[in-house]
């Protein structure tokens, strides 16, 4: 910790060097060259945001990207400058962002049978219980003290399905098992978790449920293979991944087959085709079989007639969709057709 704060300090004043030998037109010894998109206010973003780390490191206290934006917004942009200084600083020091004291709003939620002890050391907590979050911290050590009984961890894409599934009593008619989301685009902490335990739990299957469109496979992608985003990795500065995540559903393949209509689908927007390019592009993308399958779906000549959609390409779904064939459809027939393809069936099954 000491370590980090004297380099953070000799940041500080090398920063303050470099804005005065800018002011006397001499670049010579400028100890510190970045790339900003705002020159004339770059110093006072730095400054102000390494003074927010150094305080909450002097503190033991921790601090949120949001917090640091909404502590001076006037002098960032939006969110994006925030991030994009915290990259350059863990780049710079070489540590992971949470060695920052620096942490996202909280996304992290957990249901089902992980058991851990408290970070003071009295007693334990149990998602089982209650839907819970998870403390900051090394993800490493915390997993040390983890105690995880479930047969199968699901992790979901949105948390409108998480909280549907919880409400629809699926842990109950699963159990032992363990729901977990990050609402969305998953955060350092979520994924860090399931790399900890797809390491220490090595028998569990990790299963995966996405929205059926590009979004999806992109959010499957970033839980699988990681990020290169200096902020988004661990305590060794390498990118998180957790290579046995199956993807579950829903495929962009099983459209046709489910039948849903073309009134309940979406096409393609510039935003998706541009993710779909990155997709393409990235070195795993060959490696990945039911990637590569799901992805070329989106290119494949397309029709469909006034109710039933026949293929895929330039059309998406969200999970959603499924409720459209019957209420209930997810949890009490899709869900259950797909694990028992996995050899996971419901509790009563087995006794």
């Amino acid at each position: 910790m000491s370590d980090v704060l004297s380099r953070l300090e000799t940041i500080i004043e090398a920063l303050f060097c470099t804005v005065f030998q800018e002011t006397n037109k001499d670049r010579e010894n400028c100890k510190i060259q970045y790339i900003v998109q705002d020159p004339e206010r770059c110093g006072t973003q730095m400054t102000f945001v390494i003074a927010k780390i150094h305080q909450a490191m002097l503190d033991g206290s921790h601090i949120t990207k949001r917090s640091i934006y909404y502590g001076n917004p006037e002098i960032f942009k939006n969110q994006g400058v925030v991030d994009r200084i915290l990259a350059r600083l863990c780049t710079w020091l070489e540590v992971p962002r949470w060695i920052l004291r620096v942490k996202a709003s909280g996304k992290l939620k957990l249901f089902g049978d992980l058991t851990w002890t408290r970070e003071n050391g009295k007693g334990t907590c149990s998602a089982k219980d209650e839907i819970l979050s998870l403390p900051d911290g090394d993800m490493s050590e915390l997993g040390k003290k983890f105690t995880c009984e479930a047969r199968f961890v699901l992790v979901i894409e949105k948390d409108t399905i998480f909280q549907k599934l919880v409400n629809e009593e699926f842990y109950e008619t699963y159990a032992p098992c363990l729901l977990m989301t990050a609402k969305g685009y998953p955060d350092l902490q979520t994924r860090c978790l399931l790399a900890e335990l797809g390491k220490k739990f090595t028998e569990v299957p990790i299963l995966g449920l996405f929205d059926a469109d590009v979004h999806g496979l992109g959010v499957y992608c970033t839980y699988k293979y990681g990020t290169q985003n200096p902020t988004m990795r661990n305590s060794k500065l390498s990118p998180v991944k957790i290579e046995q995540l199956e993807l579950l559903g829903v495929l962009p393949s099983e459209l046709q087959s489910l039948q849903i209509r073309a009134s309940e689908l979406n096409q393609l927007t510039k935003a998706d085709r541009a993710l779909l390019k990155g997709i393409f592009k990235r070195s795993y993308f060959k490696t990945d079989n039911e990637l590569a399958k799901q992805v070329s779906l989106f290119h494949i000549n397309w029709k469909y007639n006034k109710t039933i959609f026949m293929s895929t390409n330039g059309w998406k779904a969200e999970i959603e969709v499924l409720e459209s064939l019957r209420t209930g459809y997810l949890c009490q027939e899709y869900l259950v057709n797909k694990l028992k393809n996995k050899n996971i069936f419901p509790t009563a099954y087995l006794r």
